[in-house]
């Protein structure tokens, strides 16, 4: 049986997928690594909150490697130089990271990647 050629949905040739899937995975870690690390800082004892400090820092010099690399797959250079702009603020990088997730996973599942809780498989 042959497939239909309205049927099947559109292949994006304008990305670099697995790219994009690959620093989205990046991403996913950052939110996850920025989200523990600032509930290690209330749930740790004072002696212990320069690591949770430390996680977070990591957390967002990762992210903002990673946002700019992603968004140099999906967006100009203009718009990749602002994203990484908004990663140095505080608070404001977390909503920067969501906001290019929430991109990037949208573009992989319209092209038929699977995505799941960490990324694209």
């Amino acid at each position: 049986m042959s497939q239909i050629p309205y049927a099947v949905p559109p292949r994006s040739t304008e990305y670099d997928l697995p790219a994009v899937a690959t620093y989205q995975r990046c991403v996913n870690y950052c939110i996850l690594g920025y989200i523990l690390g600032f509930v290690l800082i209330f749930a740790l004892p004072q002696q212990l909150k320069i690591v949770a400090l430390l996680v977070v820092f990591a957390s967002q010099l990762a992210g903002l490697v990673c946002v700019i690399l992603l968004a140099a797959k999906l967006y100009k250079t203009s718009t990749a130089v602002l994203y990484g702009i908004g990663m140095i603020v505080p608070l404001v990088n977390l909503i920067v990271l969501l906001a290019i997730n929430g991109k990037a996973t949208k573009i992989l599942k319209a092209n038929g990647y699977t995505v799941g809780l960490l990324g694209a498989k």
